[in-house]
């Protein structure tokens, strides 16, 4: 369990960190010298920092030329090491502290990396601070408020090289070994802090002053170039739209092979787990491009969202996140168009807002968190998605320029500093106060960050031919929620597109019009429930071709969440499906297969599930025959990805020509090296795993997993693992998982993919109370990880099951601060599995 946060107080300031790391690569071990230059606000004779698993050998004081020795007394349990020394202080101080620590394996703090080159197995030392494991490499003020700057130096073997957040400022012999010395960072927190020693392969080119490098493990140098590629053009597109430029000299892309998060923002040194960083221009596909050309941004748009501009505390996490989310779309979609990043951002990162939001149990976008756990369970897809999905459905409403305006002046006024969730709401208010304009700004953010949920509109039309809005909270379980919102509605009809404020429980929308469509190109974050009239005057427009495929996507989407919530059968949704969707176009196509799929499984032997089935099939068989199994070089990413979504959807279907021809060039690419069109690489993967669920399959993807020489195609080996028909082989992909076959990183998504398998619900929750224990250790609270375990439990359906993990995780050494909130919302969505299959029995 964590501990109650208790803040170091502001009496004592770090201004300066003078630090020097001499690491064994070859114990894990290393020895810590620190100076820090403090401000004392007021006479003391002891002092607060974190640190933990650090062992300190001295530390002593200095104010005005007077040196005291320090006693040291640490608390493991709050992670604070208290400094005492005889005569109070105030001022200007330094404090000395000699340490030692280790480079765990464990993911987080100064740790190791295992990596094999030239046949053997090496390390690398990096590290991963956020969001309270600085004091793991060093003891620190180790909360974002103390900003300080950082002289950061190694003593290593000459063979090894260094990295840190700025360039290198000096190297000089020393024996054996040598000091590698960096230049002063600017005023920066501690979880921005990063540390690497070992052997790379960099390739780098220049963007006006600004060096870029990408730094990969030797051997990896070839899948630096398209990264780089992205990152050379993203910058200066930031730096114009920002009006602030990057301030510092360089910035690395830090390929890591062993790493929780999928990326940290370091500054200057950013960090990034393989697959989300390499590829090959000609050799990724195009779904893996656009991966990486967003994860790049995302971090990127951190360098002044998050560590030019730092929240003060964790609550205001959404500060970093959001921004971060929403812009990265925004920025890929200005380099690249031809990605149509935003017809992702909306189905994609709109849509997981959606769900995620919808149950009870969510909580707002800013919300108070004590303990490291609760930090780390913030991180989730409130922060990222719906912050993101909020600051889009306010960009569409203030406008795009005043949005930007009101960034500029947010960055430039809080640079090298802090600021709060109120701070970003003034800014954003001031711009739009400045161009004469009454629009109630600050009221519209406030309420969507501190206020859990969203509504939905409930749509009537009127003879007339006006149409009446009343809207109310949605949740998947309740019904009657009270609770109202300021929305920004944006609206296309027949006629025209037109925008209200809804800030009360009902209004109108005043037209002479035959249909409505609210949400228009879904840059809001609501969902709508139409009377049946307009409902089928939309459809007639989707089967006409006369709405956008994201207006299709919206209509679709809201209403089977209307059928998987219990306020309507499951055959209204698989009838408006069949008369209106069946030439709808991406994402609609992606996400109304998803859906059929879920009901296919769900149902089981119930007539909806073989009817959701049936649509399921021959709307996947009509695109494959249409597009074919091969790509071109210049085809639309819309039409790549439903090709490959055709493919897996009518492999999870049984359907014998896609099996068939799936097994044909997955075996082709066994037996004869015939390279598979990475575009459906996945596709074919997947359904030729689970056509053929045997030992020898399980055995050749756990080959290409380890041997393989690109990354994505180590993560397709894993998640065909977890499409296997066999339970044995599920069970088998659990055991794997723990048992250091596979990366730390990786096994996390190899238990997710295989409990994901209907075929696995049977045994999942059994096998994860008998290794509870075990995995509770392998994850720390910090990497992120056990929330993971924690809401794949949802894919239980009954009564039963909810119970029996109720009563797990009443016990108190199950449960975690990470995943407390996690195991509430799986809890509340087996309740809406429940009540769904009661609606439709």
């Amino acid at each position: 369990m964590g501990y109650k946060h208790e803040t170091l107080g502001r009496d004592v300031i770090p201004v300066n960190y003078k630090l020097e790391f001499t690491p064994d690569l070859k114990r894990f071990v290393f020895l810590g010298k620190e100076k820090i230059n403090l401000s004392i606000k007021r006479p003391l004779n002891k002092i607060n920092i974190n640190a933990t698993e650090l062992k300190v050998r001295n530390a002593s004081i200095k104010s005005k030329d007077v040196v005291q020795e320090c006693r040291a007394s640490a608390n493991d349990k709050k992670q604070v090491l208290t400094l005492s020394f005889k005569n109070k202080i105030s001022g200007n101080a330094e404090l000395y502290i000699e340490f030692t620590g280790k480079n765990g394996d464990d993911l987080e703090g100064f740790y190791r990396s295992k990596y094999t080159y030239d046949g053997k197995e090496r390390y690398m030392l990096t590290s991963h601070m956020e969001a309270t494991a600085a004091r793991k490499a060093f003891p620190c003020f180790d909360e974002p408020e103390f900003k300080a700057t950082y002289d950061i130096s190694f003593v290593v073997d000459k063979e090894y090289e260094c990295l840190s957040n700025m360039p290198v400022k000096s190297s000089k012999s020393l024996g054996k070994k040598k000091l590698v010395a960096f230049y002063t960072t600017p005023k920066m927190s501690s979880y921005l802090v990063y540390l690497g020693v070992g052997k790379y392969d960099i390739v780098s080119q220049k963007s006006g002053k600004v060096t870029i490098r990408v730094v990969t493990p030797p051997g990896k140098g070839n899948l630096a170039k398209l990264p780089l590629k992205y990152a050379v053009k993203l910058l200066p597109v930031m730096e114009k739209y920002f009006g602030i430029d990057y301030p510092l000299p360089k910035l690395d892309l830090i390929d890591i092979p062993d790493f929780a998060a999928g990326a940290m923002e370091n500054w200057g040194a950013i960090t990034f787990r393989e697959v989300n960083l390499l590829g090959d221009e000609k050799l990724t596909g195009k779904a893996v491009k656009q991966r990486i050309l967003e994860v790049v941004a995302h971090e990127m748009v951190h360098q002044w969202f998050g560590d030019l501009v730092t929240m003060e505390w964790w609550d205001d996490i959404w500060l970093n996140e959001s921004f971060a989310n929403f812009m990265s779309f925004k920025f890929s979609d200005m380099v690249h168009p031809e990605y149509k990043m935003m017809v992702n951002y909306r189905y994609e990162e709109i849509g997981e807002a959606l769900a995620a939001d919808s149950l009870k149990s969510t909580h707002p976008i800013n919300m108070k968190v004590n303990t490291p756990g609760e930090m780390s369970s913030l991180f989730d897809s409130i922060s990222y998605n719906k912050g993101g999905s909020v600051l889009l459905m306010l960009e569409d409403f203030v406008g795009k320029e005043t949005f930007r305006k009101g960034l500029h002046n947010h960055l430039k006024r809080h640079m090298y500093s802090n600021a709060t969730k109120h701070i970003g709401c003034v800014d954003l208010r001031e711009q739009v106060k400045k161009e004469g304009r009454s629009l109630p700004a600050r009221r519209i953010m406030d309420t969507w960050i501190e206020k859990p949920g969203y509504p939905m509109l409930n749509v009537s039309s009127t003879e007339a031919g006006s149409f009446r809005i009343e809207q109310k909270r949605f949740t998947m379980l309740e019904y009657n929620l009270k609770d109202t919102y300021p929305v920004p509605v944006h609206y296309l009809t027949d006629t025209s597109d037109g925008r209200i404020l809804v800030t009360g429980k009902t209004c109108s929308i005043s037209s002479k019009n035959e249909w409505v469509k609210l949400n228009y190109e879904q840059a809001g974050l609501y969902r709508v429930n139409y009377d049946s009239r307009t409902l089928a005057r939309l459809g007639e427009r989707i089967k006409l071709g006369k709405l956008s495929a994201i207006d299709e996507w919206g209509i679709e989407n809201d209403l089977y969440v209307l059928a998987r919530s219990g306020r309507m059968k499951v055959d209204s949704y698989l009838d408006f499906v069949m008369s209106y969707m069946m030439d709808c176009k991406y994402p609609a196509n992606a996400s109304m297969t998803g859906h059929l799929l879920w009901m296919m499984d769900a149902g089981e032997k119930r007539d909806y599930a073989a009817r959701a089935k049936r649509i399921c099939m021959e709307y996947n068989r009509n695109v494959l025959q249409k597009l074919g199994w091969k790509s071109s070089s210049d085809e639309d990413p819309t039409i790549i990805r439903t090709r490959s979504i055709a493919i897996g959807a009518l492999g999870r279907c049984d359907d014998n020509d896609t099996i068939r021809k799936a097994s044909e060039i997955f075996n082709n690419f066994i037996e004869n090296k015939v390279s598979i069109d990475p575009n459906i690489k996945s596709a074919v993967y997947t359904t030729a795993s689970r056509a053929n669920s045997t030992e020898k399959m399980f055995d050749m993807l756990l080959n290409i997993y380890n041997s393989g020489e690109f990354p994505e195609d180590k993560i397709r080996a894993l998640q065909s693992i977890g499409s296997f028909k066999s339970t044995e082989l599920l069970e088998k992909a659990f055991d794997t998982a723990i048992s250091g076959k596979v990366r730390r990183q990786d096994s996390i998504l190899l238990i997710e993919m295989s409990a994901y398998n209907p075929m696995s619900r049977p045994i999942f929750f059994e096998w994860a109370k008998r290794n509870w224990k075990k995995l509770l250790g392998m994850y720390p609270e910090t990497t992120l990880m056990m929330q993971h375990m924690a809401w794949v439990l949802d894919i239980y359906m009954e009564q039963k099951d909810y119970d029996a993990i109720k009563d797990f995780f009443s016990i108190k050494d199950n449960m975690r601060d990470d995943i407390k909130m996690a195991v509430r919302q799986s809890l509340e969505g087996i309740l809406v599995n429940v009540k769904f299959m009661e609606t439709n029995s």
